[in-house]
């Protein structure tokens, strides 16, 4: 976090800094998570990796109506951002809109890379 703190738009240091908090266990990560990334918000706001990492976050945390406008603004920046399909799933899971999501996942990855990184993983999710 101290790397952050100098150097917030380092992208690469951000995405290990939040996947390591989301998966170092303990009753807050999600809270964590999530200040960790409102801390780089005003240097990071207009990035569509950032925007997908806070509105996953913003959802784990329970704010969806937050969590989807940025997860979608991020797929507006960058349609092919895995990340963002990712949190927009886990949104429409938590909000038990099981149609929506399959309605949104299935035709985004019907032409996306099965071999890329999380590829399995969203199939995984249109699959529930």
């Amino acid at each position: 976090t101290e790397h952050l703190g100098d150097y917030p738009r380092d992208a690469l240091i951000g995405m290990r800094a939040d996947r390591y908090l989301f998966y170092s266990g303990g009753q807050d990560r999600h809270r964590r998570q999530l200040d960790q990334l409102e801390g780089l918000r005003s240097a990071c706001d207009g990035d569509w990796w950032f925007l997908a990492l806070y509105g996953f976050a913003l959802g784990e945390c329970g704010r969806f109506e937050e969590a989807r406008r940025l997860a979608e603004r991020s797929l507006e920046l960058n349609g092919r951002n895995i990340w963002a399909a990712h949190a927009l799933t886990h949104i429409f899971a938590d909000t038990k809109e099981d149609e929506k999501g399959a309605a949104f996942l299935g035709p985004w990855l019907s032409d996306f890379d099965s071999k890329a990184p999380n590829f399995g993983h969203l199939s995984w999710h249109l699959a529930l």
